[in-house]
């Protein structure tokens, strides 16, 4: 979650666990930042092998606050291509590393 958002806020006075599952993330990160600037996020370096890109996916999934798209995934690492990305992340779902969505977002 977003330190600078009401929930992230909320959770840090609560000291929520980290590991817990938010009720509503997607929704709420879907409206958050309109009309507001997103915090800027310190992008990766994609990673040069085949292992280190599924591990690099894997991980940006499973650290993520909720659901996201290929290209939101790929956004978080410098010359990553959204086509690379999107397989691997259809890879990752279709061996059950990772969840589709119906709206067609990934989970971890």
């Amino acid at each position: 979650m977003y330190i600078n958002s009401p929930i992230g806020q909320l959770s840090q006075k609560l000291d929520v666990c980290q590991h817990a599952v938010p009720v509503f993330p997607a929704v709420f990160a879907e409206t958050a930042y309109i009309g507001a600037a997103k915090p800027n996020i310190k992008k990766q370096p994609w990673p040069k092998g085949l292992p280190e890109w599924i591990a690099a996916v894997r991980s940006e999934l499973n650290t993520a606050a909720g659901p996201m798209h290929s290209d939101d995934v790929a956004g978080r690492f410098t010359r990553a291509r959204k086509t690379d990305v999107g397989e691997l992340l259809e890879t990752l779902a279709t061996l059950g590393h990772a969840r589709q969505t119906e709206d067609g977002r990934f989970v971890g």
